[in-house]
């Protein structure tokens, strides 16, 4: 696969119909650039394929990376720094910076009940400290193995995008047939 080469007016096309995709109010447009030819441009497949994944997934409400990071700190990752570290080898691509997944930390920390904990008095800061151990919580346990989705606990208010996922307002990612829809 050649990565150099000029800049065509195919390029740009697609390109700006990808930005419009991304910009609108409902993930649809995005999601079905997928069943075009958008071999143009080499890296677009993957990252709408990995932008849909940070919808909340159909079977227990966590993102792609959300769901990694409980995974990561189930398994004895305690250290938020490298829970981070471990989360990005397992992206494709680099996908985010920390502060981004401190965000994710902190909401599974402030959620009632919490999916995840810090010892007594202790906060979660950016950079961590080594005292600031994170431990999943039983919550945390149910909602990664699809006991409890994370949409009933969690007040949904985010954005993708031009998508912004509230209560009123819920796209899932079917991880399964891959793809969106829209939860009634």
């Amino acid at each position: 696969m050649k990565y150099e080469e000029p800049v065509t007016e195919k390029h740009l096309m697609l390109s700006s119909k990808a930005w419009s995709a991304f910009r609108e109010n409902s993930p649809e447009l995005w999601s079905q650039l997928l069943n075009e030819n958008i071999s143009e441009l080499p890296f677009l497949e993957g990252a709408v394929i990995r932008m849909l994944e940070e919808y909340p997934n159909c079977n227990n409400g966590l993102s792609r990376t959300a769901q990694q990071a409980l995974e990561i700190i189930s398994k004895n990752e305690k250290l938020a720094g490298k829970a981070f570290g471990v989360n990005q080898e397992l992206e494709e691509r680099i996908f985010l910076g920390d502060s981004s997944f401190w965000e994710i930390l902190q909401e599974f920390l402030d959620s009632s009940p919490a999916l995840l904990k810090l010892p007594e008095g202790k906060k979660l800061t950016l950079p961590t400290a080594k005292d600031q151990e994170l431990t999943i919580t039983p919550a945390g346990l149910d909602v990664l193995s699809g006991k409890r989705n994370w949409l009933e606990i969690t007040n949904l208010d985010r954005w993708i995008g031009g998508v912004h996922l509230e209560p009123a307002n819920v796209w899932c990612w079917n991880s399964d047939s891959g793809s969106i829809m829209k939860k009634a």
